[in-house]
């Protein structure tokens, strides 16, 4: 019978308890959009500020939402201030506070 030292028992427990989700990648647009999200954007001012359309914001933030198992805006706020597409005090650039009021 082998005895185990500390560390390996450690290299256990952590491997037990360390949650290591796969790294989930997103497209740019996706990643702009989440950005747009998380600085309180409805999804047509989303649309405006891209220069596309309501209905192809949602879809493209739906496919984020599901690639990131996420049920909510809540969810991809988080995400995108954990990967650092925002941060606290993050605002619009110019250029997006310009398509807005377009």
């Amino acid at each position: 019978m082998s005895r185990r030292g500390p560390a390996v028992a450690n290299l256990i427990l952590l491997i037990t308890i360390a949650r290591s989700p796969a790294k989930v990648r997103l497209p740019a647009v996706q990643q702009r959009i989440l950005r747009l999200v998380a600085l309180g954007c409805d999804d047509g001012q989303i649309a405006g500020i891209l220069g596309r359309g309501v209905a192809a914001v949602r879809r493209e933030k739906a496919r984020a939402m599901e690639r990131l198992g996420s049920p909510d805006r809540a969810g991809l706020v988080r995400w995108a201030i954990d990967e650092g597409l925002s941060y606290p005090g993050d605002r619009l650039s110019p250029s997006e506070r310009a398509a807005l009021s377009t």
